[in-house]
């Protein structure tokens, strides 16, 4: 483990060095209202670490492993008795369905909480940059977020089909889908043409954003295995830092977004120079 911990170490260190806009990504507190940033981040962690401190429901799921392991035997035997009969038991106690909603309810919060990042870092850029046109109200931001959210909630089992059957595809795809929400909350365009404008806009900066991406997953991989070794000296202490860095990353790559979409559109508005956008994909 900690011969990968140093070859990613060393990864992210390299591409700092040859880049140094990378580090911005992590200043998730440098919006307008820095309180705002900071509040919304703290909230986020206090709501991940509910789900480990303060479970609404039973979170003890020992009878669902245990039963797991026999389905898994019994097909492996092709007992298909035996499987059907373990199917027509699952040992899901209604505690257990209260705290999966639990857990799915704060992971829909933190996902709100990065659309709301990125909606307001590209409404703050737009501001500070005299464009104020451009710079969606907040009362339709917050519209637009939920719209995304019934949208995602709506597609989802569609989405993770289709990218289950079509597995390196939807990879390709990721570093133009996670524009989606910069084209969408920016004002830019609507629901359905923010489909298209993902594709449009990302012209010319597909290989940034994967580059970049690729790092924060790196860090992601990082930050995990540091979180492993602090667990094996308090699981106390791995849940919180646990917390912290996930919410860390979602709006670390929230603020990803806000910054590289406000830098494709500002081609646009004469807000850089060229010099500065190619400074941005080197």
């Amino acid at each position: 483990m900690p011969k990968y911990i140093l070859i990613f170490l060393l990864i992210i260190l390299q591409n700092i060095s040859m880049n140094q806009s990378i580090t911005e990504i992590f200043k998730i507190d440098k919006l307008r209202s820095v309180n705002l940033a900071r509040g919304l981040f703290l909230i986020l962690v206090i709501l991940n670490l509910t789900t480990v401190f303060f479970p609404i429901g039973d979170n003890d799921f020992t009878a669902v492993f245990k039963w797991y392991d026999k389905l898994y035997d019994a097909a492996m035997d092709g007992d298909s008795a035996l499987t059907n009969d373990l199917l027509k038991d699952v040992p899901l106690t209604h505690d257990n369905w209260i705290y999966v909603g639990h857990v799915v309810v704060v992971e829909l919060l933190t996902m709100i909480g990065g659309l709301l990042y990125t909606g307001i870092y590209i409404r703050d850029h737009r501001i500070e940059m005299g464009n104020t046109s451009h710079a969606l109200p907040i009362n339709k931001l917050i519209v637009r977020i939920f719209l995304i959210i019934v949208g995602f909630m709506i597609l989802i089992i569609p989405i993770a089909c289709v990218s289950a059957i079509l597995f390196i595809g939807a990879l390709l795809l990721i570093p133009y889908a996670v524009m989606f929400r910069a084209c969408y909350l920016s004002g830019d365009y609507g629901f359905f043409g923010s489909f298209k404008a993902m594709f449009t806009e990302t012209k010319g900066f597909y290989l940034t954003n994967v580059k970049n991406l690729v790092l924060l997953l790196l860090a992601s991989f990082l930050l995990d295995a540091v979180v492993e070794l602090v667990g094996k000296i308090s699981s106390t202490a791995q849940y919180v830092l646990d917390s912290y860095l996930l919410v860390l990353l979602s709006l670390a790559t929230a603020r990803y977004i806000g910054i590289i979409y406000c830098i494709m559109t500002d081609r646009h508005f004469a807000f850089v120079s060229q010099d500065e956008v190619d400074g941005v994909k080197e």
